[in-house]
C-alpha cells in the first residue's frame, strides 16, 4: 500500500492558502483603493503628497522642518499642516489684531489658520481663543519652528501649500495685510 497522502487530503491545505493569500491581496487592494483618507477635523484637502526635495527648511520653496506640535486634543506633526496659514507667535505679543485680520481672510476658504506659540500652553490657548474663527492653537515646545524661522517680535506668518511647500513667509506684517488672493492657491498642486 502507498504512504502518500491522497489527493484529497492536499487540496483542503492548497485551498486555506488560496483562500488567505486572496483575502490579503483584496485587503490591500481595498486599502490602496481609499487613497486619501479625510478625518472630521480635516476638512480641507492636505492629502496630496509632500513636495519633492526641499530648498532648506527656512526658505520660500522648502518644506516645514519635521516638528511635533501640541495640541489642547490631538499632536500634529508640522509637515501634515498643510494648506494652511500658520502664525508663529513670541510672547509678549501685541498681535491680536493683526492675527484676527489673517483668520478672517481665511475664513470659508478651505484654508486652515494655525497659531504655533514656543512659551506655555495657557498663553497661546488664550490668544487663538481671542482671534477666533476656529483657529487651531499648537505649542512647540522643542522650539524647532522658532529656530527655523525667527518669528519676529511682532509674528511671522506662514503659507503654506498643499504639498507642503511654504510658498510665502511673512515678518512684517500688519492689521491691514492682505493673503486672501494667495489663499486659494495654496489648494492648487503646482
Amino acid at each position: 500500500m502507498d504512504a502518500s497522502p491522497s489527493p484529497c487530503a492536499v487540496r483542503p491545505a492548497r485551498k486555506i492558502v488560496i483562500v488567505v493569500t486572496a483575502a490579503t491581496l483584496s485587503g490591500m487592494l481595498a486599502i490602496a483603493a481609499l487613497g486619501e483618507v479625510v478625518l472630521p477635523e480635516q476638512v480641507y484637502a492636505a492629502g496630496a503628497p509632500l513636495a519633492a526635495a526641499p530648498s532648506s527648511n527656512a526658505q520660500v520653496g522648502g518644506l516645514l522642518p519635521i516638528a511635533l506640535l501640541q495640541g489642547a486634543r490631538r499632536d500634529h506633526y508640522a509637515r501634515d499642516l498643510r494648506p494652511a496659514a500658520l502664525l508663529l507667535v513670541q510672547y509678549p505679543c501685541d498681535c491680536t489684531r493683526k492675527l484676527r485680520q489673517v483668520a478672517t481672510q481665511a475664513d470659508g476658504q478651505r484654508v486652515k489658520v494655525y497659531v504655533v506659540g514656543f512659551n506655555g500652553r495657557p498663553q497661546i490657548d488664550r490668544l487663538a481663543q481671542e482671534i477666533g474663527f476656529d483657529v487651531v492653537p499648537l505649542l512647540d515646545e522643542a522650539r524647532i519652528l522658532e529656530r527655523t524661522y525667527r518669528p519676529s517680535v511682532d509674528g511671522t506668518l506662514l503659507l503654506v501649500r498643499r504639498d507642503g511647500v511654504v510658498s510665502r513667509i511673512l515678518d512684517d506684517f500688519h492689521h491691514q495685510t492682505h493673503v486672501s488672493a494667495e489663499l486659494p492657491a495654496l489648494l492648487e498642486l503646482p
